[in-house]
């Protein structure tokens, strides 16, 4: 299940201190001031205590706190006490509660922008009115603030590892052969099931390393050996081998290049001391922040000297869960947990460092995770009536045995590589959700007087609130050519806003309350429909009314067709279809409950709507004739294609949004939720698929692209 983040953001100081802002997961935000109550150079002393403190922790000790512990408590509790405060450990508290209560996990996510507090070692934090370091408790990631975030990659088995072993003559032993072991052993049955390949480079120098990356792809890269801090202007390095066998210091820049092109690698694992340790003058010093900077999704790296005990213990458990498809923060903190119960007394805990700008802590998607399988979704949802209805309650032509056959292929393709990769919470029921033209920003209409916009990664970009006479947002809608917000609320107003700096720009009213809206594909006009009885055309730029088509109902669908020519409608138990040029009728499409939904295809071959009697029917816009029917076990609330026309996503009361072959009205997989949903909604350039209903939250998933997208 996907982490509640609750986000701790330190700006650039001032004469009054660093600017820290808290946002929970809620959608909740505060700013303060973080004071440190010691000078620049106490705190340095305190922070240079850290790496010899952490080593004698190791030192097997009877009970009690060892001495050695108490800077290390001493630094930590100024670092926790100085960034939250009494306010900020409150909020830490209740989203912990909330996470609890929901059944998720609360992850802390620090974002760190002066280098002099960047370097100091967070992961330590204590709080001690609880007597605990916060990193044991809750998962701990750095991410960084100036990188552009990247989703979660499908990886169909196996999970593949490239692991380096460098042991220059000239440098200390290291235990080696003992990690390289025990990393076998940890992966031994998953190599065997074929969901793990761990290889290892033939060779300890960067010849090695360049040859063995010809030969991925590559997941993940771990390296065992020696690091090294880079002095003041200079970035640190690993300890390769030269060909006379001493030390050939590899620079983070040169292992950056070594390593970036490389477009499958998730994950660098750098098993080698100070890896993460940066100078004071530059953030991105250390080898872990340089290789961030440069393109890396996640980099685990050690911010200390690591005894080879320490070392082996994190990466048996570390793996372990990595290869259960854990969410690798959660499997760093496992394994954080290992060095503890392991290493009696050890701080050692403490020394690795996550950075990663990856969505939803997940740098791995896992597979088949969420999907039922038709049959599956059959027997769990299928109402009573439809028993004999094959394909999950699909009502369309028999299919040969080829086609069968190809269609399950592509079923599983699709369920197989469906992936959430973000959940998004809102503040409440969620009623409508919107991709902007490019598919990095998602909007979505809410009760509680809300329209939140998010990027790819669910982090919120800009929140709309109405005013105290609105209780719900029923409908939201992007310009897909200038980009602006366009919502439907109520108070019979549907206002369009600035989608960057939420200004309003244009309000248009009707004599009841408005519930849907939608901008033409030009973006030029926006068409509403009302609970009076109309649905309306308006100029998006003046907001005067262009025309008006009366209805016997309340109107509570709306589509453009890709060319803008037809306007599709739903009232009653009837979608419409009208000439946008001329006003005129054209022709009508029925179902034997309410209408909820419609949508176009890309191409405007297809329309699909969607009814309250638990059906999506497919149609032909140009004769009328009705070509596939869909069966939920509930009603049907909202209906999408997704770019390229190839699949149809659906969403029901049944709690559960799907995806079906529009040819044939099959169903390809199943998405279950908390409650019911009530909006999905496919990016336009293809890949995501965003699902909100009653549970409050917005779930985004990456979907396989059909043959078309």
């Amino acid at each position: 299940m996907a982490d509640h983040d609750f986000r701790i953001e330190i700006g650039t100081g001032g004469s009054e201190g660093y600017e820290v802002i808290l946002r929970t997961p809620d959608g909740g935000e505060a700013s303060s001031i973080m004071r440190l109550t010691v000078t620049d150079k106490q705190l340095d002393m305190l922070a240079a205590r850290i790496p010899a403190a952490v080593i004698a922790s190791s030192v097997t000790m009877r009970s009690g706190m060892r001495v050695g512990e108490q800077p290390v408590r001493q630094l930590g509790t100024l670092l926790f006490d100085s960034l939250l405060g009494e306010a900020g450990r409150s909020m830490l508290i209740a989203s912990r509660n909330q996470a609890v209560r929901e059944g998720r996990r609360l992850r802390m996510v620090l974002q760190i922008r002066p280098p002099e507090l960047a370097r100091l070692p967070w992961e330590f934090m204590f709080d001690s009115r609880d007597d605990e370091y916060v990193c044991l408790r809750n998962p701990m990631i750095r991410y960084p603030l100036s990188l552009t975030p990247v989703l979660p990659m499908e990886v169909s088995p196996p999970l593949r590892i490239l692991g380096m072993v460098a042991r220059p003559a000239d440098l200390g032993a290291l235990a080696t052969a003992d990690e390289v072991a025990r990393l076998d052993s940890a992966l031994k049955d998953l190599v065997r099931d074929g969901q793990v390949e761990l290889e290892w480079a033939a060779g300890q120098g960067w010849r090695d390393l360049q040859e063995a990356m010809w030969h991925g792809p590559w997941h993940v890269f771990h390296f065992i050996g020696h690091g090294a801090v880079g002095p003041a202007g200079q970035e640190g390095s690993i300890a390769l081998v030269d060909d006379d066998s001493s030390t050939y210091h590899l620079g983070a820049k040169p292992l950056a290049r070594l390593l970036g092109d490389h477009r499958p690698l998730r994950l660098v694992v750098l098993n080698a001391c100070e890896t993460d340790r940066a100078n004071v003058v530059n953030p991105f010093s250390s080898v872990a922040r340089t290789l961030m900077r440069n393109g890396a999704p996640a980099v685990l790296a050690m911010q200390n000297v690591i005894t080879d005990q320490a070392a082996i213990e994190f990466s048996r458990a570390f793996y372990a869960g990595l290869a259960a498809l854990r969410p690798v923060d959660l499997a760093v903190m496992d394994a954080r947990q290992a060095i503890h119960l392991a290493l009696k007394g050890s701080l050692e805990w403490g020394t690795p460092v996550l950075h990663m700008r990856s969505a939803g802590g997940g740098l791995f998607a896992r597979v088949g995770a969420v999907a039922a399988t038709p049959a599956q979704a059959s027997h769990h949802h299928a109402p009573a009536e439809h028993a004999g209805v094959p394909n999950g309650g699909v009502n369309t032509r028999p299919a040969d045995s080829a086609h069968v056959a190809g269609q399950s292929a592509r079923s599983e393709a699709v369920r197989d590589k469906l992936v959430e990769v973000a959940a998004i919470r809102a503040p409440g029921q969620v009623n409508a959700v919107a991709f902007n033209a490019e598919g990095t920003r998602l909007a979505f209409a809410c009760d509680g007087r809300s329209v939140l916009v998010v990027d790819e990664i669910g982090r919120e970009r800009l929140r709309v609130r109405h005013g105290a006479s609105v209780v719900s947002v029923s409908d939201v809608a992007v310009d897909p050519a200038a980009g602006l917000l366009l919502a439907t609320t109520e108070d019979k107003t549907a206002c369009i806003w600035d989608m960057t700096t939420g200004g309003l720009t244009v309000k248009v009213s009707h004599a009841d309350t408005a519930r849907r809206v939608v901008f033409s594909p030009d973006g030029h006009q926006l068409a509403t429909g009302s609970v009076d009885k109309t649905a309306r055309i308006w100029d998006a730029s003046t907001g005067s009314q262009l025309m008006e088509f009366p209805h016997g109902g309340n109107v509570l669908a709306l589509a453009f067709s890709p060319d803008g020519q037809l306007l599709a409608t739903a009232s009653g138990d009837t979608a419409w279809l009208w000439a946008t040029a001329s006003g005129s009728q054209l022709r009508y499409l029925t179902h034997s409950g309410t209408v909820r939904a419609v949508a176009f295809s890309p191409g405007g071959e297809l329309l699909a709507t969607a009814s309250t009697d638990g059906t999506a029917r497919i149609w032909d816009p140009a004769t009328g004739s009705q070509l596939a029917e869909i069966r939920h076990a509930g009603s049907v609330r909202s209906v999408a294609f997704s770019p390229g026309g190839g699949l149809l996503a659906t969403a029901s009361t049944d709690g559960t949004a799907r995806i079906w072959d529009p040819a044939t009205g099959s169903q390809l997989a199943e998405i279950r939720h908390a409650g019911s949903v009530r909006s999905v909604a496919f990016s336009p350039r293809g890949g995501l698929l965003a699902a909100g209903g009653q549970d409050r939250i917005v779930h985004l998933w990456q979907v396989v692209k059909d043959s078309d997208d």
